[in-house]
């Protein structure tokens, strides 16, 4: 999986703090090192990245990745990004 966890249904697993674990719910923000889960009762629930495993579900397919390299996946996704707007600007000075 090479994608944000952005807005995607996630179940925190094998946490180093036992109130975390068993928490399920929409992602509806993340920081560098923090989840913000929207739970099934409509809490709102900030988890640590690193002390966390998190199944996450895309396309019917469900993935078991560790917090740590959730913090990895995001940045890979924002250089990208970044990369892309700024070839779009050279694009449109050499227009």
């Amino acid at each position: 999986m090479k994608s944000s966890i952005l807005y995607k249904f996630v179940e925190c697993v094998n946490c180093k703090s036992k109130d975390v674990n068993g928490i399920k719910g929409l992602v509806i923000d993340e920081t560098k090192n923090t989840v913000i889960i929207l739970t099934i009762d409509g809490k709102i629930k900030t988890i640590i990245k690193s002390i966390c495993w998190f199944y996450v579900h895309v396309n019917d397919k469900i993935y078991l990745i560790p917090g740590k390299r959730i913090n990895v996946l995001s940045k890979l996704i924002k250089e990208k990004k970044q990369a892309k707007r700024k070839r779009r600007k050279r694009h449109r000075q050499k227009v």
